[in-house]
């Protein structure tokens, strides 16, 4: 007996081949002159990819290549008259135009034809079977009418696929059909292609799917005959970038069932190779469907055509780019939180909310604009939002009665503002994230300071709650890592983690006598800081002339 370099055992004539070691790696190529495999010779070889059979091969024993799970391929030359039981059971596909006959050899499919990296059902490539285990890249032909569901299955090392050329093509892409391809990142469905299966490119979640569903999908294009995406079509692909379509009117009436959406994944949207940021909704569209536009935040415009009559609930909802839309009249229903994130709104149609359930989402309906700030009305009684996220100080004109709902939310270079007298409301996040905001004064008949309204001013140093406050929300001050000095002029509700994240809080300046009404605040509220007690320092009297000296607010 003999072993070559592979560790592979031969008679000592080399006529045949005896066993290969079960943690052999790779191709291998059995040589000239081996008139035998012997069974069970490459048993459970799982990592074996490919083999090379010689021409001068007659014989191969029982089991000889069972569960070489990772073979999708065999060439079996016409010269073997001897095949024996399961010896190639696991194999997906053989090619024998030999004679030999008997017991079930195992594999699934005999004969089939093969072109390039291809694996047909017969010649006229109507029905794909499969692919070899290191095809890369795929190109489906238009004369393929139907595809083996495991077609793709295992392909490791596949990377891009072009599927559904032509229009009398494939007409649906299965369920799961790209299973365990980690490096799939391209897919392009071509004009036949009318369903995607439930599933079809669901990634799933945990150590079972570790060699990935869809793993690594990068782009996705979508056909103009697309009509319907089932189920979870895409569920979990967080890796997608890119949806590239050819034909928006199209989009807009495929049928996306749930988490069925791949955009509401990558989040940028192609007509061809351009990216879209001004969308434009083709005349003829009838309906914005539930999530269509979820979260696709560089937008900056969208036209909608008096055509259409329903917007969904979320259709736009995260496009942080959209600062004005307008809805045309003929929109007689519009979801719940269809705009959630749009500044502004022009809408005189029909449409109404009822309570918050069917709020729309965005801040201002029918707004009045004047130096890029948003208010409810010409009256300017209220500010519900700012145009331009670039600027540095704000005036508030002296009708404002409340700062609305995210009102200056972002802002992140406004550093100065003047709150008029008269102020009462302090809406949520009305202040979210203003990170560069140094001063405020809020001045006398505030009463409500809402939650998060100044979550993330980071560089917010101090603040003095009037007397007419009667309650800091929840969070109201939350994550304000610079906040050092707080003055409060009366006693004060203190609400749910109002303090939490003010790390270098360092003074708690409070009336005198009122030391007792804050240590039970503390006591039954969690703040979100520690030692808050110790922070305490009573001012009485002198509390408005201690703010003046030490903070010098105006």
């Amino acid at each position: 007996m003999k072993t070559d370099q592979f560790g592979v055992q031969y008679t000592d004539d080399g006529s045949t081949l005896i066993s290969c070691p079960s943690d052999f790696q790779g191709e291998y190529v059995i040589p000239e002159g081996v008139i035998r495999v012997e069974s069970n010779a490459f048993s459970d070889c799982r990592d074996l990819i490919s083999i090379k059979l010689p021409e001068s091969l007659q014989s191969i024993g029982d089991e000889a290549f069972r569960s070489c799970s990772r073979i999708i391929f065999f060439d079996i030359p016409q010269s073997v008259t001897q095949i024996g039981e399961k010896a190639f059971e696991g194999i997906l596909n053989i090619s024998y135009p030999g004679t030999a006959q008997g017991a079930p050899w195992g594999a699934r499919l005999m004969n089939v034809y093969t072109e390039g990296d291809l694996i047909y059902k017969d010649e006229t490539k109507s029905k794909l079977e499969s692919c070899r285990p290191h095809v890369t890249e795929v190109i489906v032909p238009e004369t393929v009418k139907s595809v083996n569901p495991d077609a793709f299955m295992d392909c490791a090392e596949l990377t891009s696929v072009v599927i559904g050329l032509g229009t009398k093509s494939i007409k649906s892409i299965s369920d799961k059909l790209f299973r365990n391809c980690p490096k799939l990142s391209r897919v392009v469905l071509g004009e036949s292609v009318t369903k995607i299966g439930k599933g079809a490119f669901e990634r799933g979640g945990g150590k079972m799917y570790e060699n990935g569903l869809a793993q690594n999908l990068q782009s996705i294009t979508l056909p103009a005959s697309l009509k319907e995406v089932g189920w979870h079509g895409f569920s979990g692909v967080n890796t997608l970038k890119e949806v590239h379509i050819s034909d928006m009117a199209a989009f807009c009436n495929i049928d996306f069932d749930e988490d069925a959406n791949p955009l509401n994944l990558a989040h940028h949207l192609y007509l061809g190779d351009e990216e879209i940021h001004d969308l434009v909704i083709p005349e003829g569209v009838t309906r914005i469907q539930k999530r269509l536009f979820f979260s696709c935040a560089d937008f900056t415009s969208v036209t909608i055509p008096d055509t259409v009559t329903e917007i969904g609930a979320e259709a736009f909802k995260g496009c942080k780019g959209l600062k004005t839309v307008v809805i045309p009249d003929s929109v007689t229903k519009i979801g719940k939180e269809a705009f959630d994130s749009t500044i502004r709104l022009e809408y005189h149609g029909s449409a109404v909310w009822e309570e918050e359930d069917l709020w729309w989402g965005a801040r201002s309906l029918n707004g009045y604009v004047e130096n890029d700030l948003v208010y409810d009305s010409e009256q300017k009684t209220a500010i519900l939002g700012c145009l331009d996220k670039s600027i540095s100080e704000v005036v508030l004109p002296t009708s404002i009665k409340r700062i609305g709902p995210k009102a200056l939310q972002g802002c992140v270079n406004l550093k100065f503002i003047t709150v008029p007298d008269g102020i009462e409301d302090i809406e949520p996040y009305a202040f979210y994230k203003c990170v560069n905001l140094q001063e405020i004064h809020l001045p006398e008949g505030v009463v409500d300071i809402d939650s998060w309204s100044f979550c993330h001013c980071e560089r917010l140093t101090q603040i003095t709650i009037p007397k007419s406050v009667k309650c800091l929300a929840a969070w109201s001050f939350h994550s304000c890592a610079g906040l050092e000095t707080i003055v409060f002029q009366e006693p004060v509700k203190l609400c749910y983690w109002c303090f939490f994240g003010c790390n270098n809080l360092k003074h708690v300046i409070i009336p005198k006598g009122t030391k007792e009404h804050f240590l039970q605040q503390d006591k039954s509220t969690e703040l979100g800081i520690k030692k808050f007690a110790e922070l305490l320092e009573e001012e009485g009297a002198n509390i408005k002339d201690y703010r003046d000296k030490h903070y010098a607010i105006q």
